[in-house]
């Protein structure tokens, strides 16, 4: 009797330790997932809130202080602390223009206005009315995107073509096509600085007349230079078609 009552006991105990250890392995489980899902959570939201705002490959990555040459009318006045943007092209399509509208909780509007950015690149813009710079770590904006238009075609600067060189507001254009290019040539280019696009603005040269085979001619370019313009596109038109 005895002998049957310790195996008994035996067989007990047995069953009590395999419920133990399998309730314990069923929290070890479950714990392990929640460590292994959170943190994936938490990436995927940082992801979503990787930008500020984005509307069709167009993002807005950050805000920062202008000071120096105000470029987005013209102007090239000098400013202190004015208001700007960093604008990302994560489409496959040339950006022809967007108007980029921020609404502060008081009510007021900045607006910014960028054009010609190709896929991949980045543009610096400043705010169209010089408005000052605003702190956003005491206030959240809202976004709106305005306008938002893409190229139907890539532009092209037509290298094979065209070669260009220059001064400061001088701009040489030489034809390398072995032909003649009858065309008015439109030369569009940019503000470019520290590895990207300096301003939203777009400045418009024309060659009038086209260009003979192998010649070069020089056209006034106010805000060329050489090492912080880039050639954005040309365009042939036809002086017909103007």
């Amino acid at each position: 009797m005895k002998k049957f009552r310790i195996v008994t006991l035996i067989l007990i105990l047995t069953a009590a330790l395999m419920f133990a250890s399998c309730d314990k392995k069923n929290t070890e489980e479950l714990t392990t997932e929640e460590l292994t899902t959170e943190p994936v959570k938490e990436i995927v939201s940082m992801q979503q809130s990787s930008y500020m705002a984005e509307n069709q490959g167009i993002a807005v990555s950050s805000v920062c202080n202008v000071t120096g040459k105000f470029n987005e009318d013209g102007s090239s006045r000098d400013v202190t602390d004015v208001s700007g943007i960093i604008v990302c092209n994560n489409s496959e399509k040339s950006l022809q223009y967007a108007e980029i509208r921020e609404t502060f909780p008081d009510g007021t509007v900045y607006t910014y206005k960028v054009s010609t950015v190709p896929p991949g690149e980045s543009c610096r813009v400043a705010e169209a009315s010089a408005s000052e710079y605003r702190d956003l770590r005491h206030e959240t904006p809202t976004w709106e995107f305005i306008n938002v238009a893409f190229f139907t075609e890539e532009p092209s600067a037509h290298d094979d073509m065209l070669k260009f060189s220059g001064a400061e507001s001088i701009l040489n254009v030489q034809n390398i096509s072995g032909a003649d290019i009858p065309d008015n040539i439109v030369i569009y280019y940019k503000d470019y600085e520290d590895g990207i696009l300096a301003s939203g603005i777009t400045y418009r040269v024309t060659v009038e007349g086209g260009l003979a085979a192998d010649a070069i001619t020089q056209v006034m370019a106010k805000h060329y230079v050489p090492e912080n313009s880039m050639i954005m596109f040309v365009e042939f038109i036809s002086p017909e078609a103007e």
